[in-house]
């Protein structure tokens, strides 16, 4: 089935499609949901989230206005931030058990190389403002200026955070090298 095909059906409340895309897009949503929790819990229930309002939400969504990818996309940003702003306020949060939300692995889903993964916990292992800065700049390609306004803070801040936030990886990825190569 092609997107436009399953777009359509799920419009139109189709099971199948909405299986299609949760399929042909879980894995892709999984990482940048990933890329800004502070966990892998936190990140499947992002996940979730987010093709729950992708569900709710695809009847706005246009063509025109851009690859449904992008929107996709947009959905999971916005709602990774969010979901960290609530999260500084509001603790403990109800966690799904490990088998709650299986990863499908296919062709279109992004399959993560050892040393993919081992950046990516260490990512997570930031502070969080620290992290958000570098998804933002690193991945999502934004300026000082675009993350200072989505994360109301000063284009300066976003700099000196993005800074701090490289160095605290690279310190984070030299020690692991150190451990696992036994390195003194």
């Amino acid at each position: 089935m092609d997107i436009q095909r399953i777009i359509s059906g799920c419009k139109n409340n189709e099971r199948r499609a909405q299986e299609a895309l949760f399929k042909g897009y879980a894995g892709y949503v999984y990482t940048i949901c990933r890329r800004y929790a502070a966990n892998n819990e936190d990140a499947r229930e992002n996940m979730q989230d987010v093709f729950m309002k992708v569900f709710t939400k695809i009847e706005q969504f246009n063509y025109e206005k851009g690859t449904f990818k992008n929107w996709v996309t947009r959905i999971a940003i916005n709602h990774s931030l969010n979901r960290a702003k609530v999260n500084a306020k509001v603790i403990p949060i109800v966690s799904l058990s490990e088998n709650a939300f299986r990863i499908p692995q296919n062709e279109s889903s992004e399959v993560h190389t050892d040393k993919q993964e081992k950046l990516i916990q260490a990512i997570q292992k930031l502070p969080k403002g620290y992290r958000q800065v570098l998804n933002l700049y690193v991945f999502e390609q934004k300026s000082h200026k675009e993350i200072g306004a989505l994360l109301n803070i000063e284009p300066s801040s976003s700099r000196s955070q993005l800074a701090r936030a490289k160095t605290i990886l690279k310190k984070l990825i030299e020690d692991h090298k150190t451990k696992s190569y036994g390195i003194r």
